[in-house]
């Protein structure tokens, strides 16, 4: 049987990690970077931001901060709630005008 203590901290981990995903893919897009180009950043593996980006991964602290640098924010803006949603649309970035 789980303490109520415990499914608060459930319930507030789970919160954080839908913020970060959210965050994560609307930070990466508004900074033109592909899951693979933040991932080379990063040094990981492309599927690892995807995981991230889809809720399903945690990173470490030192991920959390590498992210952060990455993507030019606070650490604490990664983890904060946001107005943005976390819809899985097919992957790239736009490009923008002058590229086309």
């Amino acid at each position: 049987m789980r303490d109520q203590a415990g499914d608060t901290t459930d319930q507030q981990f789970r919160a954080l990690k839908k913020n970060l995903a959210a965050n994560v893919r609307a930070l990466r897009l508004k900074a033109g970077k592909t899951q693979s180009g933040l991932a080379s950043v990063l040094g990981c593996e492309a599927t690892y931001v995807q995981k991230l980006e889809y809720g399903t991964a945690a990173p470490s602290l030192k991920l959390l901060v590498a992210l952060a640098l990455a993507l030019d924010v606070e650490v604490a803006a990664l983890l904060q709630r946001s107005g943005a949603t976390n819809k899985r649309s097919v992957g790239r970035p736009k490009k923008s005008p002058a590229a086309r």
